[in-house]
């Protein structure tokens, strides 16, 4: 008889054990779930509050800001760089936040972590940690106070974007938390800069000329107001300079389409090349007619500038351009009187010969 209790007690004992051990284990992974449920919950809550304050921005500085606030209010950073350097024919461009006192030292970047930077290990989804920065090897970050920093690529489908720079004051700083995080969030932010890059290019080609691929009548009718009115207010100097390829139809009748359209396209180079060197812009008007303008020269400088342009399409073309010059001085003036004037001055250079340079201030 005391045998039989021994033996039931010692089972009940055992189906207790194995009661309990089964319920650790399905209480252990009910926590798991919903541990795993919660952390999805969050992360999802991130990303809604990701999505409704940078969803909708395209202008690309802006953009770029409020992602580095971003990254900075979530991961705890000292500072946030966002590198965009998908063009060969153009430079890098920056955006820190805050602004560093120093420059981003990109060049030493490229050289030293250029795997990283340059997208090839993008697909492997790494990225770089540097936790303890020496002040020999890395002074170009300590001066800046920082001893931490991260570089990850930026890659949408394959196309190279640039790369973020995460930086913080302390060694140490960056873990598998913060990692996660950044990937978290990575593909999202790489599509909105993305959308925004091209957006951008579509508002550029849409002020564009097709064919010289120099602003527009549209650009230039744009800006011409405001360089005007900024130049009254700074009592500063604005040229408008109207050129105009001489017996243009008769070459293009000549010579054919193909021909003819090289001229354009050259004549809007050298022109460019003038424009930007003084600070200027130039724009295709209409046909075989082009503008600049140049702010902040004395009519004697702009003079040799236009005389310079004019010798330069003569040598380096198979046509010739009329110039003529109108200039803003001190004179209360709108933008359509100076246009008219340079017109006119144009006008004046066709009527004395072509291939010459006319000055409406001189004219009166």
């Amino acid at each position: 008889m005391i045998n039989y209790i021994v033996v039931n007690i010692l089972l009940f004992l055992i189906l207790s054990f194995i009661v309990f051990y089964a319920y650790i284990k399905v209480s252990k992974k009910i926590q798991l779930i919903s541990n795993q449920y919660n952390e999805s919950n969050a992360n999802l809550l991130i990303l809604q509050n990701v999505y409704n304050y940078i969803g909708h921005e395209l202008n690309l500085e802006t953009l770029s800001k409020l992602i580095c606030d971003i990254l900075i209010g979530i991961i705890g950073l000292s500072s946030c760089s966002i590198v965009l350097d998908n063009s060969k024919d153009e430079e890098a461009v920056i955006y820190s936040y805050p602004k560093r006192p120093y420059y981003l030292p990109l060049s030493y970047l490229k050289e030293k972590y250029n795997e990283h930077i340059s997208g090839k290990l993008a697909s492997q989804e790494k990225t770089l940690i540097q936790n303890q920065l020496s002040c020999e090897e890395h002074s170009m970050f300590t001066k800046n106070g920082t001893n931490s920093f991260a570089i990850v690529c930026l890659c949408k489908n394959n196309n190279y974007l640039g790369f973020l720079l995460l930086e913080h004051s302390s060694t140490n700083y960056f873990d598998q938390v913060h990692e996660s995080l950044i990937r978290l969030l990575l593909n999202y932010i790489v599509t909105t800069i993305n959308n925004a890059i091209q957006y951008e290019k579509i508002q550029k080609l849409s002020l564009v000329d097709g064919l010289t691929l120099i602003y527009n009548r549209m650009y230039f009718e744009k800006v011409y107001s405001n360089m005007l009115s900024q130049a009254m207010k700074t009592h500063s100097t604005l040229a408008v300079c109207f050129f105009d390829i001489d017996n243009f139809k008769s070459f293009n009748d000549a010579h054919g389409h193909l021909l003819a359209d090289k001229q354009l396209v050259d004549v809007a180079n050298l022109g460019n090349m003038v424009a930007k060197q003084h600070g200027g812009i130039i724009a295709r008007y209409g046909g075989e007619e082009f503008v600049i303008l140049i702010p902040n020269k004395s009519l004697i400088e702009v003079e040799e500038i236009i005389k310079n342009l004019r010798e330069q399409i003569y040598l380096n073309t198979l046509v010739t351009a009329s110039f003529g010059i109108s200039m803003y001085l001190d004179t209360p003036t709108t933008p359509d009187i100076l246009l008219s004037q340079a017109d006119l001055a144009m006008y004046n250079s066709k009527q004395s010969g072509r291939n010459r340079v006319c000055i409406f201030n001189k004219m009166i």
